[in-house]
């Protein structure tokens, strides 16, 4: 069988907050497991020359010097190594949304007659589009759009994202294949934070931009009766660095409404540390204006805990299973969709719970997801 290749950005590191790592990190890991020959091939704004980097006994990550437009003309490493393996290579999946780096290679395997799919990880909904408008939009048209058609296949995540991007004009076949959680990886112990037992405790964890909607999120435990605010905690968990200016208005935010004992920035959890305080939560939210199911809401359902989720989170296809609150990613219907949380008896969010954990288990096991990708894989790709 020739090769599955990965094209990326970065180190892959799966336990970061960046899902298209963890995605990347996963399909390659469990790949292996089921005889695959795998290889990642990653440009890195940090390297001047190729180097390959071992992130553990599954992945080592091939890392490039970025591609840029003049590379087609002076050569570039990576294109050339492409060539070289050409023979090789049966299928080349790109997780690479919104950079130029990945137009030469796609047009270089046109010229060597190699399949590629590409991952869209949600990159394409109108909301991401609206962000930066002035250099995403024309970048859509110009590259990204054309790159999308002459794939040979699309991956999408949910049904919804396949509705997303044949509304922007996108040709190309769709398939459908989910993230996914490694329960090996979930740890529980001990919190190393205490909390009140007589508090509703909601946790939410990622980066920290604007599309995540957390602003709304807010405004929404702001505008609620004091009786029921008092009765509530909220934990924002991921780096606080990644768009600084967004991380200060939440600050005022959360100042402007009084809600200093309310809602607690925590920065950063991984691992054991994320897991253990899941655990302690009463529920998870997740009101993205424009994003998939979250590999973090993933996490807080394989450790048991119902969901507070936006409706443009693109869960519909899950609400038959009952262990989430469904919402609209505005401020007022939040608040209606915290306090009915709040409203719903233990035994209740309980049960929800153990549906969200039995869920999580049995459709989104990576081992599941990838044995479902690799047969896209192989109807698409060439690995005679």
């Amino acid at each position: 069988m020739k090769k599955v290749v990965f094209f990326t950005h970065g180190k892959v590191n799966p336990y970061e907050e960046s899902g298209m790592s963890r995605v990347v990190y996963y399909r390659a890991k469990y790949l292996k497991q089921f005889g695959v020959d795998v290889e990642i091939l990653s440009v890195w704004d940090r390297i001047k020359k190729p180097t390959d980097f071992v992130r553990d006994e599954f992945v080592t990550v091939k890392l490039f010097p970025r591609i840029f437009p003049s590379s087609e003309i002076t050569g570039h490493p990576l294109l050339q190594y492409i060539k070289e393996n050409a023979s090789n290579i049966g299928i080349v999946d790109f997780h690479l949304m919104w950079f130029y780096d990945k137009i030469p290679v796609a047009r270089l395997l046109k010229k060597l007659n190699i399949p590629y799919v590409v991952s869209t990880h949600g990159a394409y909904t109108q909301d991401r589009l609206k962000l930066k408008k002035f250099k995403k939009v024309p970048s859509f048209l110009i590259y990204e759009r054309p790159f999308l058609n002459s794939a040979n296949g699309l991956i999408a995540q949910t049904p919804e994202e396949l509705t997303e991007l044949r509304n922007l004009g996108v040709s190309s076949p769709i398939y459908l294949s989910s993230i996914g959680i490694d329960p090996k990886e979930i740890e529980l112990g001990p919190s190393s934070l205490s909390f009140n037992p007589n508090k509703i405790k909601l946790a939410w964890v990622g980066n920290i931009t604007p599309v995540k909607n957390l602003h709304n999120l807010i405004r929404a435990v702001g505008i609620m009766e004091n009786d029921k605010r008092s009765k509530l905690e909220l934990y924002l968990i991921g780096p606080q660095n990644r768009d600084k200016k967004y991380f200060t208005f939440l600050k005022e935010l959360v100042s402007y409404y009084k809600l200093e004992g309310t809602v607690m920035f925590l920065g950063p959890l991984y691992r054991k540390e994320k897991f253990s305080l899941l655990k302690e939560m009463d529920g998870y939210i997740h009101v993205s204006t424009s994003e998939t199911i979250s590999l973090a809401a993933l996490e807080a359902m394989a450790v048991g805990k119902p969901l507070i989720i936006s409706r443009t989170s693109e869960v519909a296809y899950l609400y038959k299973y009952s262990f989430f609150i469904m919402v609209e990613p505005w401020y007022d219907h939040i608040k209606w969709g915290i306090e009915t949380f709040m409203n719903l008896k233990e035994e209740e969010r309980k049960a929800m719970g153990e549906t969200a954990r039995k869920v999580a288990h049995e459709l989104f096991k990576w081992e599941k997801v990838v044995k479902e990708y690799l047969n896209i894989l192989k109807n698409v790709g060439n690995f005679e």
